[in-house]
């Protein structure tokens, strides 16, 4: 099964398909997204793109905590940032209007992929956060990409307390543009596709880039902290014991 389906056209559709891993994002997810954004944004007769989750419960439920817990090197860390950090870069420097469609769960790395893109749609259920700290590891990308979003405090609020939000107060702190029903997502989302692609493409591109490259992140110290609390002892025994308890929860389940 594919981890990643692409459909191209004038509105090309990126989904997440990994519905029993809550569409959460290992090496290949992150590669199989950024090459369909980067295919997208080369394709003439695309004029937008919706990126959304499979399953109905997740857009994405961020990095795959198995994957995570096998890196042991500062190298092998370091390669996972960069490849993060190239797919929120394709997204945002795609000349292209990129549109999340949010349903179900958007936590940690999903949430980061729901800040790269320019506009956020959410389901009445949708629950975004940033639990990365009770796993004593530092966010890749929302500490510099959070706060342009909400704010300097309430994004020390979802990362430091590492709590879920509601949609409704995502859409009150401004992380999402609206909240629908979830029959209604595609089509909502569809509909602001449309009216980019009402507007000229090539000022769609430039003022994209120019809203981005005024608000340009430094993303070296993200980079620095991720990894070395990633490889850290804590954030080693975090990661094992909340595999663990994924672990009994399914087998009590079963």
């Amino acid at each position: 099964m594919a981890k990643v389906l692409f459909e191209s056209g004038e509105i090309s559709k990126i989904t997440i398909n990994r519905p029993d891993k809550f569409n959460a994002l290992d090496a290949e997810t992150i590669k199989l997204i950024t090459s369909y954004v980067k295919k997208a944004s080369k394709d003439s007769k695309c004029r937008c793109i919706i990126i959304t989750g499979s399953g109905g419960k997740a857009f994405c439920a961020g990095a795959d905590v198995n994957y995570i817990a096998k890196i042991k090197t500062k190298r092998e860390a370091e390669s996972f940032f960069d490849l993060l950090y190239k797919m929120h870069k394709e997204i945002e420097e795609s000349p292209k209007g990129v549109i999340a469609a949010i349903n179900g769960y958007c936590l940690g790395g999903g949430n980061e992929l729901a800040i790269a893109c320019d506009i956020r749609i959410a389901t009445i259920d949708s629950i975004f956060g940033q639990p990365e700290a009770m796993l004593g590891i530092v966010p890749g990308a929302a500490t510099y990409s959070l706060p342009r979003i909400i704010g300097i405090g309430r994004a020390k609020e979802m990362i430091l307390t590492g709590k879920s939000i509601s949609s409704g107060k995502a859409l009150r702190m401004g992380l999402v543009n609206s909240v629908c029903d979830k029959n209604d997502l595609m089509k909502n989302a569809t509909h602001m596709c449309r009216h980019i692609a009402a507007c000229s493409p090539g000022a769609v591109a430039s003022a994209k880039h120019v809203i981005n490259k005024t608000s340009a992140p430094e993303y070296r110290y993200a980079k620095k902290a991720f990894v070395e609390s990633l490889l850290s002892k804590e954030g080693r025994e975090r990661t094992k014991a909340f595999l663990e308890r994924k672990k009994v929860k399914s087998a009590n389940m079963n």
